[in-house]
């Protein structure tokens, strides 16, 4: 099929355009950086991730949201759903140290090594990790813009708890969340 000229001129005026006003994209290679499908960077259930050398390993730091001070870290690896058919992806370091709700470590002895550079090196040492199948929930703090989100604790009768001085204690509001357990880092 033939392309077609367009003439710009009578194209329809968009639905929004007063409200939301559109511009034409000049630079187009710019798309490649937009509407990326959201991908977890977490183990999936019954995963296998396989990694390089440490001092081959590609490692990727990114603001956990825009503006913010805190940083996620990424490992270039290899991942596979059944074992044999394996493509380039990502694993989140920052997850081996996940906490739950509670300050207890989702996955202890990976949290034990103490930091991102440790993690990485271990990740590269064992050079393959696997996720169970099956999926743990855990509760986790809920952040809104970076900062948990407040709410007034309750007791089981549904009433609002008070602190000493008679005001409602807030606590960090909580949500389940389901998480794959992986292969531990030491032996042990």
């Amino acid at each position: 099929m033939a392309n077609v000229s367009i003439n710009t001129e009578k194209l329809p005026v968009l639905f929004g355009e007063k409200t939301r006003p559109s511009e034409v994209v000049e630079k187009k290679e710019t798309l490649k950086l937009e509407g990326q499908d959201f991908q977890y960077y977490t183990p999936k259930g019954g995963y296998i991730y396989r990694f390089p050398e440490f001092d081959k390993a590609v490692i990727r730091k990114q603001p956990v949201v825009e503006g913010g001070t805190a940083f996620q870290y990424l490992i270039g690896c290899m991942s596979s759903p059944d074992g044999k058919n394996f493509s380039e992806d990502w694993f989140s370091l920052n997850h081996l140290g996940k906490m739950d709700a509670n300050n207890k470590p989702v996955h202890p002895t990976w949290r034990a090594l103490g930091n991102i550079y440790e993690r990485a090196k271990r990740l590269c040492e064992i050079g393959e990790l696997s996720a169970k199948d099956t999926p743990r929930s855990i509760q986790q703090v809920v952040f809104e813009k970076g900062k948990p989100v407040k709410v007034v604790e309750r007791d089981s009768a549904g009433q609002p708890v008070l602190d000493k001085d008679g005001q409602p204690k807030l606590v960090n509001k909580t949500e389940s969340r389901d998480i794959y357990d992986v292969t531990p880092a030491t032996t042990e």
